[in-house]
């Protein structure tokens, strides 16, 4: 929770000096992409459960290659889901936050940051010894995340999840991904 706080009052603090009429204005559009990765649970409980890693699919927006080089507003939806004989877990965290590509325009490859906190739906049904912990919640969440950008058609990224704890489980993690475009707004 003390992650969450730390990211949270830099995270306001930018949103809220932040001018929306400059942004909207160097922000061409929304492109829509197929991501495949890996999720890292870094807390015991999920990593004796199903595994240290778990393969990833699904749908993520990726920013234009023309985002302002400053600080911007950026959204992430993400999805992470593992199952394993009766243990299931389910997490959606939807965050906003503050991104940053670095470099020129011109350039096909451009690094960049984020980092983020929001709301994120958590299912979770898992057998501890003795006792079986099931939950179906909103939490808060939050993730750093830095990456490569390829022009318009694709992007690499590390993630950082943080999330409440609850029933004595970290639900913590890394997750690497590739995204490629596969719809433009």
């Amino acid at each position: 929770m003390i992650a969450l706080a730390a990211l949270g009052l830099p995270l306001a603090l930018s949103l809220a000096s932040a001018s929306p009429a400059k942004e909207s204005s160097k922000i061409l559009g929304i492109n829509l992409g197929g991501t495949m990765g890996v999720f890292m649970p870094t807390g015991g409980v999920l990593r004796d459960t199903f595994g240290s890693n778990r393969f990833q699919i699904g749908l993520r927006p990726i920013a234009d290659k023309s985002f302002p080089i400053a600080w911007g507003r950026d959204f992430g939806v993400d999805a992470i889901s593992a199952e394993k004989g009766d243990d299931k877990l389910f997490m959606a965290p939807f965050t906003m936050g503050m991104a940053r590509r670095f470099g020129k325009e011109a350039d096909l490859v451009r690094p960049y940051v984020r980092v983020a906190a929001g709301i994120a739906y958590m299912d979770y049904a898992i057998d501890r010894p003795g006792e079986r912990v099931s939950a179906k919640r909103f939490g808060p969440t939050g993730n750093l995340e830095a990456g490569l950008q390829f022009g318009k058609v694709a992007k690499v990224s590390a993630t950082y999840h943080f999330f409440a704890r609850y029933d004595g489980i970290s639900f913590d993690g890394l997750e690497l991904t590739l995204t490629a475009t596969l719809f433009r707004f």
